[in-house]
């Protein structure tokens, strides 16, 4: 988790410096990777969130004897399309304007 942390504040540290120093090609490769990255992530967090706590349930429930869910993978899936889209184009479209709006400021002075 620490190291997760980590690379979100390198990932940060070398997108505002290829943006100062004008290194247009380095900033276009972190800016996708870190879009990719985030659309990745985006896709696996409903898995994580719905899928694996209601396979618990279903092991919990089973050896019970109580009514299982049958529902969780297809939710997960369907869930984990369209979040991942949605965080890998939020990260896509809205760095460039973010870091203009840095620039603009007078942040990076």
């Amino acid at each position: 988790m620490l190291r997760m942390l980590s690379l979100v504040g390198r990932t940060d540290d070398s997108l505002e410096s290829s943006w100062r120093a004008r290194n247009w090609a380095t900033f276009i490769r972190v800016w996708l990777t870190a879009s990719v990255g985030l659309m990745a992530l985006g896709f696996v967090a409903p898995f994580v969130l719905f899928y694996f706590p209601a396979s618990m349930w279903n092991i919990v429930a089973w050896v019970i004897g109580m009514k299982l869910l049958n529902y969780p993978i297809s939710h997960a899936w369907d869930l984990g399309e369209p979040f991942g889209a949605m965080t890998g184009l939020f990260t896509l479209i809205f760095t460039v304007p973010a870091m203009m709006l840095k620039q603009v400021s007078g942040e990076f002075r």
